[in-house]
């Protein structure tokens, strides 16, 4: 037996009370645009606590399916057979679907949400799993069932269905606000936009760029990073700032104190990713930085640097270790874009031995070394940022 109906369950989303609407509204405008392409192969209706969409054009069923599956918002969905609120026809579809599925032994689970019905759950099992015996040899294990069909009574019609396929989860990508992220081009950061889309954040991103040191092939690399951070998008496509930071850059690296350059280079990335967020509306920073996975970011270092911005910076991978972020991006399918052999600025400009705990006031010393580069740092953001639309 087949069905085109896709019972979509919500999830967190079911305990957000006076705000639930918003959330489900968000949820729904999120899986338009994703299904776009497809707009004329489905249909999606709106209950309380479900969405149902049915496939009229079952050639895209995988691609619809797979939307479904990277939509933040959705907990769960299962295939779904819908009948009236007939018994017979009851019998009949749970009878089908356990001699389809060929498991010795079943049990069922029942959901009256539709109080009018004249039978309660109880009775609804005791009617069904006797019709069930008597047609098919199985026996019934409410323990470890080899099948469970789960029958949902609502006001217009009866839901059959036997799997619950598990989702991304999480709160609709744009329920959260809006976020820069400072997108490096290594493992870190795409899985640290993941996480922030799944607690609902919208995102743009931006790079720091330092041709010739950097060539056109890390744009790609970046740029394939945004476009499959985009499944998980609310947008169609999101904006990326890629930022030439060469000439300061140079500047950066006549300090003296080489130990400390690469903790002032990521405080003029933070002074540019803020004055960037504000601009466009974008009201929290986030980074993939992990504590103590590198010199810049121990407590000390990320103290430093947390000192210049008055938005806040969120940094989901905080506590994971290197593998924990390695798997999650192999999960998402970032990994492998990830370790392309083409270096970022960070990786090119690390010094032999980075200081761990720096002091501000050093490090402040150390910038007033710099010649002029406040008015450097204004000049890059009027003339040398570049703003792309990536799908």
């Amino acid at each position: 037996m087949t069905s085109e109906l896709i019972l979509i369950r919500f999830g967190e989303l079911s305990t957000k009370k006076k705000n639930k609407i918003n959330f489900i509204n968000q949820l729904v405008n999120n899986l338009k645009t994703k299904l776009l392409p497809y707009k004329d192969s489905y249909e999606i209706t709106k209950e309380y606590d479900r969405l149902f969409l049915k496939i009229n054009d079952l050639k895209f069923e995988k691609q619809i399916i797979e939307i479904i599956k990277n939509t933040f918002g959705i907990f769960s969905f299962s295939y779904v057979f819908k009948i009236n609120h007939s018994i017979d026809d009851l019998n009949k579809i749970c009878t089908e679907i356990t001699k389809d599925s060929k498991a010795k032994t079943f049990k069922l689970e029942c959901r009256r949400n539709f109080k009018s019905f004249h039978l309660n759950s109880t009775e609804i099992k005791q009617t069904v799993a006797p019709f069930i015996l008597n047609n098919v040899n199985i026996k019934v294990d409410v323990i470890n069932p080899e099948l469970t069909i789960f029958i949902e009574v609502r006001q217009n019609y009866i839901y059959i269905f036997k799997d619950k396929i598990l989702t991304s989860a999480g709160l609709p990508s744009g329920s959260s606000g809006r976020g820069l992220v400072m997108l490096s081009g290594g493992i870190d950061s795409p899985v640290a936009s993941y996480q922030m889309m799944k607690r609902g954040m919208s995102l743009d991103y931006v790079h720091f760029a330092t041709p010739p040191h950097t060539n056109d092939k890390v744009i790609e690399k970046i740029k394939n990073l945004v476009s499959s951070l985009n499944r998980f998008s609310d947008k169609k496509k999101q904006k990326l700032y890629i930022v030439n930071f060469t000439f300061l850059q140079n500047e950066i690296m006549h300090i003296k104190n080489s130990d400390y350059r690469i903790i002032i280079m990521r405080r003029m990335f933070y002074r540019i990713a803020q004055i960037l967020a504000k601009e466009n509306n974008l009201s929290a920073l986030i980074t993939g930085e992990a504590l103590g996975q590198v010199a810049s970011q121990t407590i000390e270092a990320l103290s430093v640097v947390d000192k210049l911005t008055d938005m806040p910076t969120f940094r989901p991978l905080i506590a994971m270790d290197k593998l924990e972020i390695i798997n999650l991006a192999k999960k998402i399918k970032t990994y492998d874009i990830s370790i392309e052999p083409f270096e970022d600025c960070c990786s090119l400009f690390v010094p032999e031995k980075p200081v761990t705990k720096p002091k501000l006031f050093k490090v402040e010393e150390n910038e007033k070394s710099i010649e002029l580069w406040e008015q450097i740092l204004k000049q890059i953001i009027e003339k040398h940022v570049t703003v792309l639309e990536v799908e």
